[in-house]
């Protein structure tokens, strides 16, 4: 049963004190019409307490989304940008049109740095954020006393001569509730192995990040730097300061104890919003997804902490590495995460754990 302007209401109650369930929350669909966005189509979801867009011709993936008004995705200088835009052959093409959002997904046959293996050059964090998606289905349907919101479609990632790799891509959300989940479900429909990587770009900025927030997390197992970053900075990873002209970036790389369940997560805390302050946050299953990347970058203007739940490790293509992301003729892997806003930081931490 949702809960809505500080009460519990059952779905008669609801619909007994609108005429247009969209007066209070619901789904829209419809496309941006200028700029280098102009013709790329989008879904709005809105829960009554979060309202994310989602890009149908950018991977599903999510760009903006607030919490009851407050944005807690990060959007780059580049904005929204079609998929046309999109130059594989270029190395800076993923950042071109990397309008960051609030996830966008990385991979399938790279993450990372640009890599050469297998005979081809692979763009930094791969191609999949600029495929756009088909077979969609949008629907709001009645779970009881739950309404339930929903967008599924298939991202297909494909070459004659090459992979045939699908992402399956299912993103939920109740009315009521303050975060989204996101089911991938994907499969070689070829006869030869395929790589599956996929980092799962989430990024948070300001005023979720400012420099009151602090990172919280699921108990941690192991914390280290990415290569090049100072040792040193592990000890100041999980505070912030303000927006620094010229600052570098800094990367982490933490593995979680899981719960009984799987799932493991971390947050962007800041005391100050809200009541009892507010947590933007990752929840991921750590079956597949066994390691996150704490993406913090403070510089003016590129002010974001991204964090980012990865099927493999950024920095290495070794065979073996290859070998064990591999994905077997006809095979299926299925990867799970939620994101969102909870208020409170005891509410956050029994959220994590």
């Amino acid at each position: 049963m949702p809960k809505l302007f500080g009460k519990d209401f059952s779905r008669k109650e609801i619909l007994r004190h609108v005429g247009n369930l969209n007066q209070i929350a619901g789904i829209r669909e419809y496309t941006h019409s200028s700029g280098r966005a102009n013709h790329t189509r989008a879904i709005e979801i809105n829960t009554g307490l979060i309202q994310f867009e989602i890009l149908a011709d950018r991977c599903l993936d999510v760009s903006r989304a607030t919490y009851l008004g407050i944005p807690f995705g990060y959007f780059s200088k580049s904005g929204i940008r079609h998929p046309a835009f999109f130059n594989k052959t270029d190395p800076t093409g993923f950042q071109d049109n990397f309008y960051a959002g609030t996830l966008t997904t990385c991979g399938l046959l790279n993450i990372g740095p640009a890599s050469h293996y297998a005979g081809r050059d692979h763009q930094p964090h791969g191609i999949a954020a600029n495929l756009p998606a088909e077979k969609i289905s949008v629907r709001e349907t009645w779970d009881g006393d739950d309404l339930v919101f929903s967008v599924e479609g298939e991202i297909h990632h494909s070459a004659f001569y090459r992979e045939d790799l699908v992402i399956h891509r299912r993103i939920e959300a109740r009315l009521g509730e303050s975060f989204f989940s996101l089911h991938d479900t994907v499969e070689n429909l070829d006869f030869a192995p395929s790589p599956c990587l996929l980092l799962y770009h989430a990024q948070f900025g300001f005023p979720f990040l400012s420099e009151k927030t602090r990172l919280v997390t699921s108990p941690v197992e192991k914390s280290i730097v990415r290569p090049g970053v100072p040792e040193e900075e592990l000890a100041r990873h999980a505070s912030f300061g303000p927006p620094v002209d010229g600052q570098v970036e800094y990367c982490f790389y933490h593995t979680f104890k899981a719960n009984a369940e799987g799932y493991a997560g971390a947050a962007l805390f800041n005391p100050d919003l809200g009541q009892d302050g507010l947590g933007a946050f990752v929840k991921f299953d750590t079956r597949t997804l066994p390691q996150m990347v704490q993406w913090k970058m403070l510089r003016s203007r590129e002010y974001v902490c991204g964090l980012e739940p990865a099927s493999a490790n950024l920095d290495r293509r070794t065979p073996e590495e290859l070998a064990a992301a591999s994905l077997a003729p006809l095979a299926k892997r299925e990867f799970n995460l939620q994101i969102g806003v909870l208020p409170g930081e005891e509410t956050l931490k029994k959220h994590l754990s």
